[in-house]
């Protein structure tokens, strides 16, 4: 984790935790379905407008899949997991309440054992699971609730916030499995390389997969398909490319070559709209297995943007072809 993210990471478990204890004071003065509807009524109209100021003229999105998808993640990640833990502050603290919440991830990584195929458990995983589990079910044996007037804890406090931590697990997964294909509808072509077909230097100048807009130019050095060398000015950049090169023994093995044909995409910090703005291309090393003919099964995918490229296709009777002469197609 970049030291960037520190500040962003610290203030956002300020926000998170300040939240559950305003709840905690909520629930002595309002019903928790009120409370929760409030809340969200709130967030979703503040998130609307700004939505909506951000469109700058773009259409509302209006596919039925993602519509429907977005409301099962809304009720299983949120609504029902908001009204168990503000229910779950009725018995207990909002400290051992948020003790609970980091369970979240512990769930999330026995469900994906079973239900996402790439996710399996390892025997640090399993490792981190007990150690998580173990300290909650002590608390419980305990009968700690965190409150100093209760005297005996109450279990439903325990399994309120346990079932609304396996609720937004349950949303993750969903996420997991059903929407880490989807993509903007138009904006791009692409192509599952041949595994050792890149060889040269890679030039990316303008954004990555994963980390957005870049200042200093990252070059690869490829050959026979696999990246090589990295270099970069920008030390976090550089150390970040390498990790993710490194994620496994296919990561670091070309999986896409793509060229943006959308007029309309924009320069933006979101990746997946800046990869489809027309006359780029981009070269991705990592997982292809959803692309035809794709072979490449890594954990990882990231993608490097070129700007203005020029490319020339060759086929095998040897005739060449330009498709794109400096960020404007030439077909």
């Amino acid at each position: 984790m970049p030291l960037q993210s520190l500040p962003y990471i610290l203030a956002l478990g300020f926000m998170y935790g300040g939240t559950v204890l305003a709840s905690r004071f909520a629930v002595g003065q309002f019903s928790p379905t009120t409370y929760v509807g409030v809340r969200l009524a709130l967030a979703g109209t503040a998130f609307a407008v700004i939505y909506l100021i951000s469109l700058q003229g773009r259409h509302w999105p209006r596919g039925k899949e993602l519509w429907w998808k977005s409301a099962v993640l809304a009720v299983f990640g949120t609504i029902i997991p908001m009204n168990f833990l503000v229910f779950a502050l009725r018995f207990q603290s909002s400290g051992v309440t948020s003790m609970l919440i980091t369970l979240n991830p512990a769930i999330t990584v026995v469900l994906a054992h079973f239900f996402l195929a790439d996710e399996q458990l390892s025997l640090r995983k399993m490792f981190g699971v007990i150690l998580a589990l173990s300290g909650a079910l002590l608390m419980l044996g305990l009968g700690e609730s965190g409150l100093p007037e209760v005297t005996q804890v109450n279990p439903l406090g325990y399994l309120l916030a346990f079932s609304a931590m396996v609720s937004s697990s349950v949303a993750t997964i969903f996420a997991r499995r059903t929407m880490k294909g989807m993509n903007l509808p138009v904006g791009e072509v692409i192509v599952a390389p041949l595994e050792n077909s890149l060889s040269g230097e890679l030039v990316c100048d303008s954004a990555i997969g994963g980390i957005g807009l870049i200042r200093s130019p990252v070059r690869i050095q490829a050959r026979r398909g696999k990246a090589l060398k990295v270099t970069c000015r920008n030390k976090n950049v550089l150390s970040r490319v390498n990790s993710a090169l490194k994620t496994d023994s296919w990561s670091g093995t070309v999986g896409e070559f793509a060229f943006g044909i959308n007029p309309r995409a924009r320069v933006c910090d979101e990746f997946l709209e800046t990869e489809k703005i027309k006359g780029t291309c981009h070269i991705a090393f990592g997982n292809n297995s959803e692309f035809p003919g794709g072979k490449n099964p890594s954990q990882n995918h990231m993608d490097f943007l070129i700007t203005e490229p020029t490319v020339d296709v060759t086929f095998k009777g040897g005739k060449s072809l330009k498709v794109v002469e400096r960020g404007r197609f030439a077909i």
